[in-house]
């Protein structure tokens, strides 16, 4: 069965890829994180605006306007941190999203960083880089479907599925040092390669809790790479008729409240499967701890991004699916966010439905 890939976001800071001379317009600006502090407050302090066209050929001047523009932003009073991440691309633009991390709320804590020297196979470090260059070609060309049928993801673009197939083999041969990098290395691009590549061993039921613990890594990017192999894992479950793989759901409702975007995009992915069970129990924490962040991101402009917290509001709500996906395609969020408020003042009546 085919997927759109989740891979179709690509979070840049800065890009060293062929594909980075190209020029994007910045379609839509989102924001989230927001409790106290309102979007008009923020736009001012902004370095760039919707319709402005962004060129990635000087990546040191994009670069710049993303400092200063989290510079002025956390000078804000009431801001303890802010993040702005550049993801690539939706209907061949580019989409900005700024997360707030406000004074007083609840903040994150993660892992310290683990100090070991071990690193992973120079063949597979090769492998790493060259999937990580050949990606954002593959995207913004939309070439960005995937397999996942097997619990792993692998590319309908040719020259990244040759790729993940070198990883399947690499899984099967290194898997106690994928493990020992994913845990021990002080190399913060070698563990998040190696959450990357240990999501295609044949045994994934027993990589899960060295994901599990990846995903409370200092390193935002290690965090996105366990997160993602644990959405697929998550995803086989739901859609395939194969064995489940038992994915605990606590995890990504914490990363949910995170101010760094690439946690909610992946733990609301997973969260959207997880939630297609309407296990009684992930309604009922998604309700008390998660309210708040998956309301916002269901108001996010940008097509696609938000239909997962949807999802899960209306699922809270007790909504059936049909009635989710009417009220999607029919831009009926606020509906499902009233609904699923409803529901947490009057939880009785949405469990037992």
């Amino acid at each position: 069965m085919k997927f759109a890939a989740t891979f179709a976001c690509v979070v840049m800071a800065g890009i060293g890829s062929p594909a980075a001379a190209q020029e994007f317009r910045i379609g839509v600006i989102d924001f989230y994180g927001l409790h106290k502090l309102s979007t008009e407050e923020l736009r001012p302090k902004l370095a760039f605006a919707e319709g402005d066209v962004i060129s990635f050929d000087d990546e040191k001047k994009w670069g710049e306007s993303i400092e200063r523009t989290q510079g002025q932003l956390t000078g804000l009073a009431g801001v303890r941190s802010a993040r702005v991440n550049t993801v690539c691309c939706v209907d061949g633009q580019i989409v900005i999203f700024v997360g707030i991390e406000e004074k007083g709320a609840r903040h994150l804590r993660f892992r310290k960083p683990p100090k070991g020297a071990v690193r992973l196979p120079p063949e597979v470090v090769a492998s790493g880089a060259e999937f990580d260059q050949a990606l954002l070609p593959a995207v913004t060309r939309g070439d960005t479907q995937e397999d996942h049928k097997n619990g792993h993801s692998i590319s309908h673009a040719p020259e990244l599925k040759r790729i993940q197939l070198q990883f399947v083999e690499y899984a099967q041969r290194y898997l106690p040092v994928l493990r020992n990098v994913l845990r021990e290395s002080d190399d913060a691009d070698q563990r998040a390669l190696a959450a990357q590549v240990i999501a295609y061993t044949s045994d994934k039921q027993a990589v899960v809790p060295d994901l599990v613990r990846a995903m409370r890594d200092p390193a935002e990017g290690v965090r996105n790479d366990a997160t993602r192999t644990l959405l697929v894992f998550a995803a086989k479950d739901s859609l395939s008729g194969t064995p489940a793989i038992n994915v605990p759901y606590e995890p990504f409702v914490a990363l949910l409240g995170s101010p760094i975007w690439t946690d909610r995009n992946k733990s609301s992915g997973a969260l959207d499967s997880l939630t297609l069970t309407r296990d009684p129990k992930l309604l009922r924490l998604l309700r008390r701890e998660a309210f708040a962040p998956l309301s916002e991101m269901a108001r996010w402009k940008v097509s696609g991004y938000p239909d997962s917290p949807r999802r899960m509001l209306g699922r809270i709500a007790g909504y059936s699916e049909g009635e989710i996906a009417s009220a999607i395609k029919s831009g009926r969020q606020e509906e499902l966010i009233a609904a699923a408020a409803s529901s947490r003042k009057h939880p009785a009546a949405t469990d037992s439905q």
